[in-house]
């Protein structure tokens, strides 16, 4: 039974003067049962409307989101876009205090609502396994998916999702708070309409507050937003990548910085301290002088260029999807925000437009190239080089496959040498027997009827006489030396031997058991055991490469390799 407690409570006051926040807010808790829980059950639902019909707003920085009753937990907003779009806000983990903070509506009115179906646009945050599950369930279910990525939630599930978004093209999208500030769509405005001459460098500093040290993890989740941010400014894919941490210490490190390289690209520095009053500030170095977004402690961002503070829209309607704000979406031919086909259940003729700060998949994809690109320079102490390829669903299995296969090339080299050494030293036969068994002078109880040979034997019988002379083999009964029966077998192969006029036959006739039956055949199995998977593996290229595919939803990913 879920038990809802409903409380008004006041947001605190907006951040910045450009953002416009509500005056009450109706909050909605949800204690859900076990099960509801694994079902990601959502706890809080909101359908904003009002006169303004609900308009989608920036607060230039996050916003904090009140303690759920438990950390797993999830919390949901319910509002109207401006265009009737029904959004809903997801966010798992009310440690981050977060919740996006992305979204502020004005002057609307906030009712409670149970129904979820209308809901066109999910925005999710967070880190926690039940994100990384609720995201594929979702587009799977036809539902649009904006997505805040976080470092945490790791490279490995962001490239998992490749294939997720080929098959269902559109529904999941990547959306970064950075990008929507409206400073940066300024900047990047004024960048997009070239009036301030190419960018020739890049420069990022990040402080924080706290001590004069930190944990490493801390600039690796500053380092993710701020990566795509400079992506989008410098209009390319940045090919090298160079990260170094200094001032270690027991409690962590003093400074963290990453410098890219590439080419056709400007190239960027960007730092990370911690100590002091939070601070950030980018510098845009064109050929015409110097662009400045700087943010102090919880203060509105400001723009200044070249010394000349710019002023900023005193609403965020300026944030519409026509703006041209990326040099990426201008050599594309679209705008930024734009979708690439249908989207949000409208027909297939109507293109819709996005805000700036939502963007493809593999957007993401690149941006958490470079994280780990950084995390491994740090790992490796040496310079990351970037090597992009174009990959689709096909291709990418493919390679997999291969690695596979390289895998299992190695495995049978090692399992080949292993199997020689354990049959060289745990063959029970002797010298004797294996030159007969190889020369194939072995005659057996089932090569006899009785004391008679049968049509087997008889078979083996003319083998042996075509080579007693070539071979030096001693021709082997398996029996009892003193068993009759043994006796009369070994007298009718002498008989046979010397009816082909043989010379030796008498001595070169011998009656023995023979050693490692089950030997030979557990050699044979393993040797089978050995080689079916490569075997199968090489088929399976085969008939991949042979099979033909269609690239069409390829897109581009890293392959990294190291640069001293």
């Amino acid at each position: 039974m879920i038990r809802k407690v409903i409380r008004e409570n006041t947001l605190p006051r907006s951040i910045d003067s450009h953002s416009i926040a509500f005056a009450r807010t109706a909050v909605v808790w949800s204690w859900l049962n076990r099960d509801q829980r694994a079902k990601m059950a959502v706890g809080v639902r909101y359908e904003f409307r009002g006169s303004c019909e609900g308009r989608l707003r920036h607060l230039g920085r996050c916003e904090t989101l009140r303690s759920l009753p438990a950390p797993h937990r999830w919390g949901s907003r319910h509002f109207q876009h401006r265009e009737h779009m029904n959004v809903t806000v997801l966010s798992p983990d009310s440690t981050r205090a977060r919740f996006c903070g992305l979204v502020s509506l004005a002057g609307g009115q906030v009712v409670e609502t149970g129904d979820e179906a209308q809901a066109q646009i999910t925005l999710v945050s967070g880190d926690l396994p039940s994100c990384r599950q609720v995201v594929p369930e979702l587009v799977q279910q036809g539902k649009t998916v904006w997505l805040v990525p976080e470092a945490g939630l790791g490279s490995d599930f962001i490239y998992a999702q490749i294939p997720l978004d080929d098959e269902f093209p559109n529904q999941l999208r990547a959306i970064w708070p950075l990008r929507l500030c409206p400073a940066v769509v300024e900047l990047k405005r004024k960048l997009a309409e070239l009036s301030l001459g190419p960018v020739l460098h890049l420069q990022m500093e990040r402080s924080n507050a706290g001590g004069p040290t930190f944990d490493p993890e801390q600039a690796h989740i500053a380092w993710l937003q701020d990566a795509d941010l400079l992506r989008s400014l410098a209009g390319g894919d940045y090919k090298r990548v160079t990260a170094i941490h200094s001032g270690h210490s027991a409690q962590g490190i003093t400074t963290a910085s990453v410098s890219l390289n590439g080419d056709n690209v400007p190239d960027a520095m960007w730092s990370y301290r911690a100590g002091g009053t939070p601070r950030t500030e980018l510098t845009v170095t064109t050929d015409r002088g110097a662009a400045v977004l700087l943010w102090v402690g919880d203060g509105a961002p400001t723009l200044t260029i070249n010394c000349q503070l710019v002023g900023l829209p005193a609403s965020t309607d300026s944030l519409r999807p026509e703006v041209h704000s990326s040099p990426i979406a201008l050599a594309g031919g679209r705008t930024e925000g734009q979708a690439e086909g249908p989207d949000l259940g409208q027909s297939s003729d109507e293109r819709v437009s996005l805000p700036p700060g939502v963007t493809s998949w593999g957007e993401a994809v690149r941006a958490f190239d470079l994280l780990d690109a950084a995390r491994r320079s740090l790992t490796r102490k040496r310079t990351v080089e970037l090597q992009f390829e174009s990959t689709s669903e096909r291709s990418q299995f493919k390679t997999h496959m291969t690695a596979v296969g390289c895998s299992l090339l190695l495995l049978t080299m090692f399992g080949l040498i292993g199997l020689l050494f354990a049959g060289r030293m745990l063959d029970p036969r002797d010298t004797q027997q294996k030159q007969s068994e190889t020369a194939g002078f072995v005659l057996t109880a089932a090569d006899f009827d009785g004391t008679q040979l049968n049509s087997y034997g008889r078979e083996k019988m003319v083998e042996i006489v075509d080579n007693f002379q070539r071979r030096s083999a001693t021709v082997l009964i398996d029996g009892q030396p003193d068993a009759a029966e043994s006796l009369q077998r070994r007298a009718t192969v002498v008989q046979e031997l010397g009816n082909a006029q043989l010379p030796g036959a008498e001595v070169r006739t011998l009656i023995r058991p023979l050693q490692g039956v089950w030997f030979k055949r557990g050699m044979l199995l393993a040797w089978i055991v050995l080689f079916l998977p490569l075997g199968i593996m090489l088929a399976i290229q085969v008939l991949i490469g042979v099979t033909p595919g269609s690239d069409a939803t390829s897109r581009r990913t890293a392959v990294s390799s190291d640069r001293e």
